[in-house]
């Protein structure tokens, strides 16, 4: 990388956007705008399954199956467990083994793509698979700082792990597509020459043709976003894939054991994952960001944020969906069944909510 480059880009940048050193020698690219929805996303929760859940967390009393706490019954199903509390205080998916590595997208702005990648890194995790994505092949089906183009350009497409395609900052700037890229001062190449670089285009086509998971889905969270609902995602093991407009206490040196401060000013959009929450003695909550910007960024890769902040400047939250489908029968939650559905209280299996909104038990409601 040329330093040298990035500290005069910087120098003369007029806007908080652009170049900025993140920590010690970990330079980034922050966009200039925020990010459009995506249009195959559909809602995460029906309107009676939010109601449903809302009743759930008012009651006290959230099902989940835990085959591993409950045991089996003779033909090999999970036994019935009810978790009597309330969300757990402290969620947090690193300590769960649910994270994937933290990985550095560099000055090329495809923070879409790592974040996309790591959310899928945490589906293939709860499956019970070990795989790490590519955020390069990610970014080689569409090249633009863009939320709505990162999520359908790669909508139904198989993405090969990071093992088949590992990332260098010279490809990324290769693949971006953007009009007034200066990536090319960075790595000595010129933005949008893909086509022109046969080792790339070799890359390319082995990872087409290796691909491993493929993205079948993505669930939009309804704004503005309910606290409850964020909990319920992060409660049950997924990953939230996120963009946001960040600030300049999001660089390194103005991170303080692991939280960022409040901000009011705005540096640009950001897309990243989220990974966990905690709640405050006053009865708030932080979120866990899982950030693409090197492990020397923050707490190793990570940071927390107020909640106040997830509802002033979080634009956009879509839990994914992968065809390898989640967690393990008998390890999901009332959260992995469809927008419609929760879990029977007898079989722990999804099944649709009952007409006044409560869940069926043996597949019946009301006993009926």
């Amino acid at each position: 990388m040329n330093v040298s480059f990035l500290r005069q880009a910087k120098a003369r940048q007029t806007r908080a956007c652009g170049p900025a050193e993140v920590a010690p020698g970990v330079w980034v690219k922050i966009d200039c705008h925020k990010y459009t929805a995506i249009k195959s996303a559909r809602p995460h929760w029906a309107a009676h399954k939010a109601r449903a859940m809302t009743k759930v967390v008012r009651s006290n009393v959230r099902i989940v199956a835990h085959p591993r706490r409950g045991g089996a019954d003779r033909a090999g199903a999970p036994t019935a467990t009810a978790d009597k509390s309330d969300f757990p205080d402290v969620v947090d998916h690193r300590t769960q083994g649910l994270e994937g590595p933290i990985k550095n997208q560099g000055y090329v702005g495809s923070c879409t793509a790592f974040s996309l990648s790591s959310a899928m890194d945490n589906v293939i995790l709860r499956a019970k698979k070990t795989d790490v994505m590519s955020p390069t092949h990610v970014w080689a089906h569409y090249g633009l700082p863009s939320m709505e183009a990162a999520g359908d350009g790669n909508l139904n497409k198989m993405i090969a792990s990071f093992e088949t395609w590992p990332y260098t900052g010279k490809e990324g700037c290769e693949l971006s597509q953007e009009d007034d890229d200066d990536c090319g001062g960075a790595y000595h190449t010129k933005p949008n020459s893909a086509k022109s670089d046969p080792q790339l285009q070799a890359h390319l086509a082995k990872a087409e043709s290796t691909g491993l998971h493929k993205l079948v889905a993505y669930e939009m969270l309804a704004r503005p976003f309910a606290v409850d609902e964020l909990k319920s995602v992060l409660a049950g093991g997924s990953d939230l894939w996120i963009a946001m407009m960040v600030g300049e206490s999001w660089m390194g040196h103005s991170v303080k054991d692991g939280v960022i401060t409040d901000w009011d000013d705005v540096a640009g959009g950001h897309a990243i994952v989220m990974s966990g929450y905690r709640k405050l003695p006053s009865g708030k909550h932080q979120f866990l960001i899982h950030n693409s910007w090197g492990e020397s960024w923050a707490d190793h890769g990570y940071g927390w944020i107020n909640e106040s902040m997830v509802g002033k400047w979080m634009d956009y939250a879509y839990k994914l969906k992968l065809d390898e489908g989640g967690a393990p029968v008998g390890e999901t939650t009332d959260d992995d069944c469809a927008m419609d559905e929760l879990l029977d209280a007898v079989t722990f299996l999804c099944a649709r909510i009952c007409p006044d909104e409560g869940r069926r038990a043996s597949g019946k409601c009301g006993g009926k």
